[in-house]
Order: C-alpha cells, then sequence, then structure tokens
C-alpha cells in the first residue's frame, strides 16, 4: 500500500499546485478522453448540479476507466466556492466485465456448434433404430441414445449458466 499512498500525495502535491478554480478545470480537462464529456461536466457544475459517470480519462500509464463524479461545493477552511471532484479508478472492474462478456458469448457459441452435431447424431440415431437391427446393434443404438441425449442436457443446462448471467434467460412461473 505505501506506493499508493506515495501516488495520492504527489496528487494532493499537484492539487495544492493548481489551486484557482481555473487551474483544477485544466487538471479535470486534461484528464477527459472525450471532450463532450468534458463538456457535460461542466456545464452540470456550472448549473449546480452534481455529475456522475464512468469514463475513459488519460492517465501518465494511458487510458483508463474511472467513476467519475464532480459538483460544486464550498471550501469548508476558506468558505470560498470550489470544485469536488472524486475520481476511482474502476478499470479492473472493467476488464473483468469485458472478459466475462466474451467468456459469455465464446460459451454461448460453443454451445450452440455442439448441439447441432448432438442432435445430428440423435437424429440419425433414431433412423437407424426404425431398421432391421440384431439384437447387439439395437443395444448399440440405445447406449447412443442414451449418451447423445445425456450430452445434449449437459451443453442446455452451460446454456443456460451463460444465459443467467448475461441475464437472457426467460423466465417461466410454474
Amino acid at each position: 500500500m505505501e506506493g499508493h499512498e506515495e501516488i495520492l500525495e504527489e496528487k494532493r502535491r499537484t492539487l495544492k499546485r493548481r489551486s484557482s478554480e481555473e487551474g483544477l478545470i485544466m487538471t479535470l480537462k486534461e484528464r477527459f478522453v472525450f471532450a463532450e464529456q468534458f463538456q457535460e461536466c461542466i456545464e452540470a457544475i456550472k448549473r449546480g448540479e452534481a455529475w456522475e459517470k464512468e469514463i475513459q480519462v488519460n492517465t501518465a500509464t494511458g487510458e483508463e476507466w474511472h467513476s467519475f463524479a464532480a459538483r460544486k461545493t464550498k471550501d469548508p477552511v476558506t468558505g470560498k466556492e470550489a470544485i469536488l471532484v472524486n475520481e476511482i479508478d474502476i478499470s479492473r472492474r472493467k476488464k473483468l466485465e469485458e472478459s466475462n462478456e466474451q467468456k459469455d458469448a465464446f460459451l454461448n457459441m460453443v454451445s450452440h456448434e455442439i448441439r447441432t452435431p448432438i442432435n445430428g447424431i440423435i437424429g440419425f440415431n433414431s433412423l437407424l433404430e426404425e431398421t432391421n437391427l440384431d439384437r447387439e446393434q439395437r443395444e448399440c443404438c440405445k447406449r447412443i441414445a442414451r449418451s447423445s441425449k445425456l450430452l445434449l442436457s449437459q451443453v442446455n443446462d452451460l446454456l443456460d449458466v451463460v444465459n443467467i448471467s448475461t441475464g437472457t434467460l426467460p423466465l417461466v412461473s410454474c
């Protein structure tokens, strides 16, 4: 945690050097990746409203995602008007969300791709069962049917898990 404390202290020193409102606004402007978001923020502050959004910001290491909130306030010490900014780095959370979305999309695609050949096996096995088979062949067809239906059930369960995690599973009332 020592490294984080040093970074926070450096940010505090930077803000102290830029004590005027104009200096702080330039600091904010430099952080925004998209100019329209900066403009939205400034307009909300001028109207006396709070502005909160998850946005991409420029940092020394590149672009990151931050939860950003800004509002007008009075400095408790001087009583002067000031801008209070709360900024939290949410880059790791955003990366995890993106990774989860990619995983869900992959599982969804793979599940659908696996279901097609399984349904083909079930269908052709049903056709095979309707032909003249000896006892051993019929027993093999029954094993194929049981195994393929079990596998299809497991793939469908996997699809349900993906749909639950993405919020797309249709709920049925009993």
